[in-house]
């Protein structure tokens, strides 16, 4: 589960769904309201990814 820049498609996408958006702001609250996923709890996900947990 990530965030990607596309800089074809101008935004932040979710890889999840695949949905772009305009901003983080609005990434940030897509992906808690439809995905039930908070900002922090990203956050603490990608530090583990990048510890290699």
């Amino acid at each position: 589960m990530g965030i990607t820049v596309d800089p074809d498609k101008s935004g932040y996408s979710f890889e999840n769904c695949g949905d772009v958006f305009e901003s983080k702001i609005e990434l940030d609250e897509h992906v808690e309201a439809a995905h039930g996923i908070t900002p922090e709890e990203r956050s603490r996900e990608k530090d583990g990814e990048s510890r290699g947990e």
